[in-house]
């Protein structure tokens, strides 16, 4: 155990006090060593070495006290308003015959009062999971779909691998993105006439470039691009996003940075890149949706669709990303179309509007009254739900303030556009309303990462099921974190794009990276060759993720950043 000159211990629950003699031994006599035990100093002596040990303490300048309760420590006259760099509890328990229930209550009481005693260090207090999912190791896999009429394959990135087909807005579902789904539609249909689609579009769409179907606000950098694969009738695939054991043979001239294809046996080519192919000039090219919006001509063009009516439509879309716990590469969309004609609806926009500005407002207010917050007399004629219109115009996108968790009040939950008849090409103009299902959740939920509504760990929905709004608990108070730095040079024609960057992290980590944040850049003048420094985060919201696994991953990191990008590892 490592301690500076000058740090302070503090030993609870001590026995014969033989652990604190032997720390007396092997620490330096600046270190301050301050021991107790819950029982007398009269009882405890007759505990064999117990007398011997005492004295051994007190001669090397340690302390030692009696009768003190670990749960409440201030009670010690000698220790309160005291402060120490660490805290150990050996073998804590309540005695022989206690039980495992209050050697739990024990443990609880000891956290909560710890956490009331001040800490020199930040982070001092880590929890290891109880129990948690294994961390395997991310591997691609190919997905048969339709494209049309014609029957496909794709192979699908690593990160992707685990978030096709979870079904989470299936119906019956309670899934926090499906139970806000639900809320939001039946809030919406009790103000307008609402209608809701199945979601029929295909997952996957053919690239074209200029595409008006393609949302303008949507850039190219952000698409996650596959490539049909050419695999025999043979090879092992994988159907509906359920990927059998052995991995297909076939060549991935995919636009991403090194698709392993995971079995190094098998006859796969690897594809390095230092930059994305020009795509206008490449056949065959397809990319996960990143929007529902642009189904939105579909809706439009159905022969039921009638004016005044919200059309609702959910799905799943997928959006590279930065590595932060409020940024998400899938998540759940819902959009919401209603057309009006001008002259006979004028009041359409309004009531569209409203209905989804106050439909959002009830459901953070709800979430605030079942979590304990207090909303005063006065509150309660507050709007949390905020409009912030764009500079393009008739175009808004949807904050909450910071009512709520201070972590999303930059995030967007969505936006609203209102598109004139004379850009539709008809005579009707169409409201259009995107929501950001996930984000919206997390903020309902309290959820503080996005990657809990991905988890596989029970926990998560048996905490939530149910039509309830409640705070969602973590698994860990403390769950342990590592923190990597990572710099490089990079030539400035030839660096990797941001977001091709960390997609590279999520692929090798397995969203085991809680945040990366740039620390440093700069330019050499000479030469013009750009240094980056990042610093990444590894932390698990449902895995037991130890040290040497995260530096594991770090390594792996550097060794396939040399082979995905043309960069010079510092």
């Amino acid at each position: 155990m490592a301690m500076r000159p000058g740090d302070s211990v503090l030993l609870v629950g001590e026995g014969n006090f033989s652990f604190s003699a032997s720390l007396c031994d092997r620490v330096s006599r600046d270190v301050q060593v301050v021991a107790t035990c819950y029982e007398s100093e009269e009882t405890i002596t007759k505990h064999e070495h117990a007398a011997n040990n005492i004295n051994c303490l007190l001669e090397k300048g340690a302390e030692a006290h009696f009768l003190v309760d670990c749960t409440n420590i201030q009670e010690c006259p000698s220790l309160r308003n005291r402060l120490f760099d660490r805290v150990i509890f050996n073998f804590p328990h309540c005695g022989r015959k206690a039980g495992v229930k209050k050697n739990r209550e024990l443990l609880a009481k000891f956290f909560r009062r710890s956490q009331d005693k001040s800490f020199r260090v930040a982070g001092a207090l880590t929890h290891v999971f109880t129990r948690s999912l294994p961390i395997d190791k991310m591997k691609p896999f190919i997905m048969e779909t339709m494209i049309g009429n014609e029957h496909c394959s794709f192979c699908i990135p690593e990160e992707l691998a685990d978030k096709i087909n979870r079904n989470f807005l299936q119906e019956g579902s309670y899934h926090p993105v499906n139970v806000i789904k639900e809320l939001l539609k039946m809030r919406i249909a009790a103000m307008v006439a609402v209608h809701e689609l199945e979601n029929q579009f295909p997952l996957l769409l053919e690239y074209r470039p200029g595409d008006p179907h393609m949302d303008p606000e949507v850039r190219q950098p952000e698409l996650y691009f596959v490539t049909r694969s050419n695999c025999g009738a043979d090879q092992c695939r994988c159907r509906d996003g359920q990927c059998f054991s052995r991995p297909p043979c076939c060549e991935c001239s995919v636009p991403m940075s090194n698709l392993s294809q995971g079995d190094k046996n098998g006859d796969c080519k690897m594809l390095n890149r230092a930059e994305d192919p020009d795509l206008s000039k490449i056949c065959c090219r397809y990319y996960f949706r990143p929007t529902l919006t642009g189904y939105l001509d579909k809706v439009l063009q159905r022969p039921d669709f009638t004016a005044g009516v919200i059309y609702i439509l959910s799905g799943t879309v997928f959006r590279k990303c930065p590595i932060t716990p409020q940024t998400m590469p899938a998540f759940h969309e819902m959009v919401l179309v209603g057309a009006f004609n001008d002259k006979r609806q004028p009041d359409f926009p309004h009531l569209f509007m409203r209905s989804v500005e106050n439909t959002i407002t009830f459901l953070v207010k709800s979430s605030l009254r079942t979590s304990g917050s207090e909303i005063s007399h006065a509150d309660q004629n507050l709007h949390p739900t905020v409009l912030m219109e764009k500079t393009s115009g008739k175009c808004w996108n949807i904050y909450i303030k910071d009512m709520v968790l201070s972590d999303f009040t930059n995030n967007a939950l969505g936006k609203l556009d209102l598109v004139p008849c004379q850009q539709m090409g008809g005579e009707l103009s169409v409201c259009v309303a995107s929501i950001n299902l996930d984000l919206l959740s997390m903020v309902l939920y309290q959820i503080p990462d996005w990657r809990l509504l991905w988890t596989f760990d029970e926990r998560f929905l048996n905490q939530l099921s149910g039509s309830e709004i409640k705070p969602f608990r973590d698994f860990s108070v403390y769950p342990p974190a590592y923190t990597h730095d990572l710099s490089f040079w990079a030539d400035s024609d030839e660096r990797p794009d941001e977001l091709e960057f960390h997609a590279a992290v999520r692929r090798v980590s397995g969203e085991m990276v809680r945040c990366v944040t740039l620390i440093d850049s700069f330019c050499q003048p000479h030469t013009e060759r750009r240094s980056r420094c990042y610093r990444l985060t590894y932390q698990s919201c449902d895995r037991a993720l130890s040290y040497r696994q995260a530096l594991q991953m770090q390594l792996d990191l550097r060794e396939e950043l040399q082979k995905a990008f043309q960069i010079t590892l510092r």
